[in-house]
C-alpha cells in the first residue's frame, strides 16, 4: 500500500464520521460486487483518486463518477496543498 492510497484511506475515515459512508476497509470484491456498486474508484501511489464509471463493459451506478470520489479527491487535493503537517518547506535561496 502507498502513501497516497494510504492517506485516502484516512480520509475516507472523515467521510465515515460525517455519515457519508458507512465503512473503510481494504477487502477483495468479486467481480459481482464490482457491477452492484454505486460508485468505484481506484487510488495508488502514482494516481490520486480516479474515478471508475464502467467495469467489465458494465455501467457503474450512473455511469458518472460519484459523490464519494469528488469528496475524497476534493479531500485529497485540500490535504497536499494546505496540510502544513505534511508539506516541505522549500528554500527557493536567491532562485
Amino acid at each position: 500500500m502507498g502513501i497516497t492510497a494510504s492517506r485516502v484511506f484516512q480520509l475516507a475515515g472523515d467521510l465515515k464520521k460525517e455519515s457519508i459512508i458507512k465503512k473503510v476497509k481494504f477487502a477483495d470484491i468479486s467481480p459481482q460486487d464490482a457491477y452492484n456498486a454505486k460508485e468505484i474508484f481506484l487510488t495508488g501511489t502514482s494516481i490520486n483518486p480516479l474515478p471508475v464509471t464502467r467495469y467489465d463493459g458494465r455501467v457503474i451506478g450512473d455511469g458518472l463518477p460519484g459523490p464519494v470520489y469528488s469528496r475524497l479527491s476534493d479531500l485529497l487535493w485540500k490535504d497536499m496543498t494546505e496540510n502544513r503537517s505534511l508539506l516541505t518547506e522549500i528554500d527557493w535561496g536567491n532562485a
